[in-house]
């Protein structure tokens, strides 16, 4: 028998229940062109959280330093081309504690009616619709933390609302993918993802 579909938003008739946020405190990381924030709105959406018609900027991020290049690469075929030894490896740090609606809470997916499967599945179509949700809904909510698809069960991801909390947090380079000094992180990267980075070759 296959599964059910991915519960809609718009099932649950009257609006969204509330749900405990988490509160955002530690550092998360990501890989990007430049050294400071880097977001940009898409008229059509392309990652998982990202609102259906573009009214507002998503920034994807992940809490471990090495997960961050699996959920950068697995899905670009595993391989870090050589003209990304040029991008950054930014920290990105809430300056404040700054509440995230939380899909790796047990608690917040069943009063949602959710399951992982809005964390790691592929119905994009249904994410969307509950990103767009929780922001029209939950104007104190500065984004939404969930499972790591490709960066392993002990790491999660945020998605920001990065216009709605751009003060509140503080971003820097941890240097250039092609660095000396990131090298040992490059290669236990490649060794525990199998990724293969181009440059180092």
């Amino acid at each position: 028998m296959p599964p059910k579909p991915l519960r809609r938003p718009s099932e649950l008739g009257k609006g969204l229940p509330q749900v405990a946020f988490r509160p955002w405190t530690d550092p998360v990381y990501r890989i990007q062109a430049e050294a400071r924030i880097s977001s940009q709105r898409h008229q059509k959406p392309r990652y998982r959280f990202d609102v259906p018609g573009g009214e507002y900027a998503v920034l994807y991020a992940n809490d471990t330093k090495v997960a961050t290049f699996n959920e950068a690469y697995a899905e670009k075929r595993r391989r870090i081309p050589r003209a990304d030894a040029e991008r950054h490896l930014v920290s990105i740090m809430p300056r404040r504690p700054l509440p995230l609606v939380d899909l790796t809470d047990d608690r917040t997916l069943s009063v949602l009616g959710l399951d992982a499967r809005i964390s790691v599945g592929d119905d994009y179509k249904a994410c969307h619709q509950w990103a767009r949700a929780f922001h029209e809904t939950w104007p104190e909510a500065c984004g939404i933390a969930y499972a790591a698809r490709w960066g392993g069960v002990r790491t999660s991801n945020v998605a920001l609302f990065v216009e709605r909390c751009r003060k509140d947090i503080a971003v820097g380079s941890l240097g250039r993918l092609g660095d000396p000094a990131l090298e040992n992180l490059v290669l236990e990267a490649v060794d525990r993802y199998n990724l293969t980075a181009t440059f180092l070759v």
